[in-house]
């Protein structure tokens, strides 16, 4: 897609967003048709297609003029889905690319109960186990959690911080705690971590220490 392209198809979005927005942010409600829109939407693969980030940028906020919700959904699900690209095996990414390409739902899950924004820093340690680590703990204001199936998420791992890209299985509990006026639609919960495993083949390959 030219940079025209992007954005007028994400005008496009807004004014299908824009009509709802008001709805969910009264109910509480993820935006489906959202999703729905993005999921059948060149859009939603724009960066891996080369789309720069200035373009990228005004996408965003284009979106978020319909829905501040919504777009603020997007942006976590791109910054968290695209992290595939860090993982180890070029398998695994294949795949991931496949499931990114075909309308899988990426959550941000970083944020601790006590750490506030320091996402590249968690306080959180998790364990070594067969097959990786596991963790139990919490992470916080994980917007569109209910909607995700895979988590980037983030532990200390035998002393230092580590960042994964993980299946949202039974072993992540939500509780409902969000009710902020005009981001409700994002229902950036609370997610319950019970003994969840990290697998070693899903840890990224960054460097929180380095720019």
């Amino acid at each position: 897609m030219s940079d025209a392209d992007c954005l007028a198809e994400a005008e496009r979005i807004q004014r299908l967003l824009a009509e709802h927005a008001a709805r969910h942010d009264r109910e509480t409600s993820l935006p489906d048709e959202g999703f729905e829109a993005m999921a059948q939407s060149p859009l939603n693969t724009a960066l891996l297609e080369g789309t720069s980030w200035l373009t990228f940028g005004r996408v965003v906020s284009i979106l978020s003029r319909g829905s501040a919700s919504f777009g603020t959904l997007w942006l976590m699900h791109q910054g968290s889905g695209l992290a595939f690209l860090a993982l180890p095996e070029p398998a695994l990414v294949a795949s991931f690319h496949d499931r990114f390409r075909e309308g899988a739902w990426f959550g941000n899950a970083l944020s601790e109960p006590t750490s506030g924004n320091r996402f590249l820093m968690p306080h959180q340690e998790a364990r070594r186990a067969e097959g990786g680590w596991r963790l139990s703990g919490a992470k916080r204001f994980v917007s569109g959690s209910e909607r995700a199936q895979y988590l980037l998420t983030n532990a200390v791992c035998d002393g230092q911080p580590a960042f994964f890209l993980i299946d949202k299985d039974d072993s992540i509990q939500v509780e409902d705690v969000w009710d902020t006026m005009g981001m409700r639609a994002t229902r950036s919960q609370l997610l319950h971590f019970q003994d969840t495993l990290l697998p070693e083949s899903r840890k990224l390959r960054l460097d929180p220490s380095q720019p």
